[in-house]
């Protein structure tokens, strides 16, 4: 029930928070305003929550509707979790009326919240399946990576040489009118599509770009990497095939160990040092562990960053791993020289600064 109307809620417990995207947007449990803290409103993960502000292993970084009432409500501290949380049942029992509610009328509240979650659930997924057709309808009316500034980008501020690989990925193409949220207009932009294992769009990767000091870089934005659709989480962008050819991921051979990279630049530059092998980019580092693959890809081998020990990055590039573990797949790992970063730092030879 508490889901069912987790917006509602929310504007109760954050006068502050903005609805944004499917979720519900505010700064943290401490009711500021921002968007470190996200509520999911819609779906069938209504009234889950997350605080991307927290360490992962923060207990108090995620959880649901009720949990997020525990910790909003300034209960006495009581040092009993048990007592806590029956504090926080009977006040969302009070926010719900069901202590003076009718049987008849409990039922009917338990059909509405059915209902709502169902119907949340359809406009869920009709959005989604809105977004990824706008996603892939933008790069369908994208102009070529040749000859554009995404390739100048890549070419002079990354180093990829695309004479050495002797042609250009498909997946990866410019245009010069992306809509950008946070600079409230249209800029130039590589766009790079994933496409998920059984060969459909999924949705885009956009990186944004600017020219200064007469050279493409990417804009000086905030998030000048962005993805267009949520259908995206567990496809991959196929930025080199290899010794496959055109073949499709989910026809590659037997005994084929794809190089999976998070990001486009790295991938890139390990496909300039093995052009023979299939290389993949994840487009984030969540998405790295579910990404899909077919059955017969029985290993892969992930392009490492050396990320600070301890760090989110680094945990969760742990987690990445074990989720493809559990998915049956041998995992191996490919580092950069312990100087760099990554392998396009190294491409170029930009250290790591230590202090």
């Amino acid at each position: 029930m508490l889901n069912a109307d987790a917006e509602a809620l929310c504007r109760t417990l954050f006068p502050l928070g903005k609805v944004f995207g499917g979720f519900f947007n505010i700064g943290s449990v401490r009711g500021e305003a921002g968007d470190s803290m996200k509520v999911r409103i819609g779906g069938d993960r209504a009234g889950t929550w997350a605080d991307y502000s927290c360490d992962p292993s923060d207990p108090e970084g995620k959880g649901d509707m009720l949990r997020l009432i525990q910790l909003v409500k300034p209960w006495p501290a009581s040092g009993d979790d048990l007592k806590d949380i029956a504090r926080a049942i009977r006040w969302a029992k009070g926010w719900l009326n069901l202590d003076t509610m009718q049987p008849t009328d409990m039922q009917r509240l338990r059909d509405r919240a059915r209902l709502a979650a169902e119907r949340a659930e359809r406009d869920a997924a009709a959005n989604a399946e809105k977004k990824r057709l706008s996603a892939w309808h933008l790069w369908g009316h994208s102009g070529p990576l040749k000859g554009s500034p995404f390739e100048r980008y890549l070419a002079d501020a990354r180093g990829i040489d695309f004479a050495a690989l002797g042609k250009y990925p498909s997946a990866l193409r410019f245009r010069g009118d992306v809509w950008c949220t946070e600079a409230q207009q249209k800029l130039p932009a590589g766009v790079s599509l994933f496409v998920g294992v059984d060969g459909q769009a999924k949705g885009v990767h956009i990186t944004y770009l600017a020219f200064e000091r007469g050279g493409w870089g990417k804009a000086r934005l905030e998030n000048a990497k962005i993805i267009r659709s949520p259908l995206y989480w567990g496809a991959h962008i196929p930025i080199w095939k290899g010794a496959c050819g055109a073949m499709p991921l989910r026809d590659v051979p037997e005994g084929t160990v794809p190089r999976v990279s998070e990001g486009i630049e790295d991938a890139l530059t390990i496909a300039m040092v093995d052009p023979s092998r299939r290389v993949v980019a994840a487009g984030t580092l969540g998405n790295v562990g579910a990404m899909r693959f077919p059955d017969r890809v029985r290993a892969i081998e992930l392009v490492g960053q050396h990320d600070k020990p301890g760090s989110k990055a680094d945990e969760s590039m742990e987690k990445q791993i074990a989720h493809q573990q559990a998915a049956g797949r041998a995992v191996s790992c490919l580092w950069p020289d312990p100087a760099f970063k990554d392998f396009n730092d190294q491409l170029r030879g930009a250290r790591m600064v230590t202090a």
